[in-house]
């Protein structure tokens, strides 16, 4: 049995990269959340979901993990104000949670394409045409 490293090293960075936010922490509350906002899972799905000879379908994911990044400030928003309003914790991250999943439900269903969060995606083709000019 061999390892696939190419896989496996995007894991043990993030992992790293979780760790170090916990001690840096302790020492810097400006370096903390910078840290913490790095995009990790995103370069991780990147290189596990990439294929040499399927741009076009890099392209598309990558385009659809920006159009869901937009959930995830909704996320980031209500968890600020259940936090600011002092909620405990769980009730902070669970109220941000229900924000978040919110955002995907649509006409009282899931969204099942994640190209659909209208207007997100108005204004993602905007600036997609934009820069492809």
């Amino acid at each position: 049995m061999t390892i696939d490293w190419q896989r496996v090293f995007p894991v043990i960075a993030s992992i790293l990269i979780i760790i170090s936010v916990a001690i840096v922490r302790q020492y810097s509350k400006a370096l903390a959340p910078i840290l913490a906002t790095m995009p990790i899972n995103i370069p991780l799905a990147m290189w596990i979901l990439y294929d040499p000879n399927d741009q076009g379908g890099m392209t598309q994911f990558i385009r659809d993990m920006s159009i869901n990044m937009m959930p995830t400030l909704v996320f980031l928003v209500v968890a600020w104000l259940a936090s600011r309003a002092g909620w405990a914790i769980v009730s902070t991250i669970g109220v941000g949670y229900l924000g978040w999943g919110r955002c995907y439900w649509r006409d009282g269903c899931w969204a099942d394409n994640p190209s659909s969060l209208c207007p997100f995606d108005d204004i993602l083709n905007v600036v997609y045409g934009n820069l492809s000019r």
